[in-house]
């Protein structure tokens, strides 16, 4: 609301507080609600708040991806839906705003698997199973390319794919295959290993 904005100041009605800078300016018109000029670029302020810079989004990347490096899923990793719901839960414990089968919208109505979001930024991630690898691999990546493709569109750079299961000879030169080829295009490839735990 463009209220939350307004300083109170009789001989100055128009004196606000810049939401993203915090720095006081007088409005040339009722609607503005950030700084007209900052560090000599138009809109600054604006743009910034509603579009936050790479490397702010970077950051929450990083913290997602290093949160699910140190997680672990109770064995065996064989139902995709239990995994996901386990993946879920994990992220909520860590992260305030985490959605489920987040619709990105589209012709077909698209969904990734989870969504890490703060404020403006967010975190795509897309959860399979390493037993996915043991088949075909190149029908495996392209399946994969495919449905990646159309989430970069929104996620960019944040996006993450995450193997859940223990990796074996042959499903760990596939894993680095996949790993590589996405790392070119910016997507960070996670494996998250089985605890087997003795009852």
């Amino acid at each position: 609301m463009i209220l939350e904005s307004l300083v109170i100041d009789p001989f100055n009605p128009f004196l606000r507080c810049c939401p993203y800078c915090g720095r006081k300016f007088i409005a040339d018109q009722m609607s503005r609600k950030f700084c007209v000029q900052f560090n000599g670029i138009f809109d600054y302020c604006k743009d910034h708040f509603h579009k936050p810079r790479i490397h702010e989004k970077l950051i929450l990347r990083n913290q997602v991806v290093t949160y699910l490096q140190e997680r672990e899923i109770p064995g065996p990793a064989n139902n995709h839906k239990e995994v996901h719901e386990m993946l879920h839960w994990y992220l909520e414990c860590a992260f305030d705003n985490v959605s489920s089968e987040f619709a990105i919208g589209g012709e077909f109505i698209k969904r990734i698997d989870l969504c890490v979001k703060e404020n403006k930024k967010q975190v795509g991630i897309e959860v399979k199973l390493t037993r996915e690898l043991e088949g075909d691999y190149s029908q495996h990546f392209n399946g994969l390319l495919g449905q990646l493709s159309y989430y970069e569109i929104i996620f960019k750079n944040n996006l993450i794919v995450t193997y859940v299961g223990d990796l074996s000879n042959r499903t760990r030169a596939h894993f680095e295959k996949v790993s590589s080829a996405l790392k070119e295009r910016g997507i960070i490839v996670v494996n998250i290993p089985e605890n087997w735990e003795e009852l």
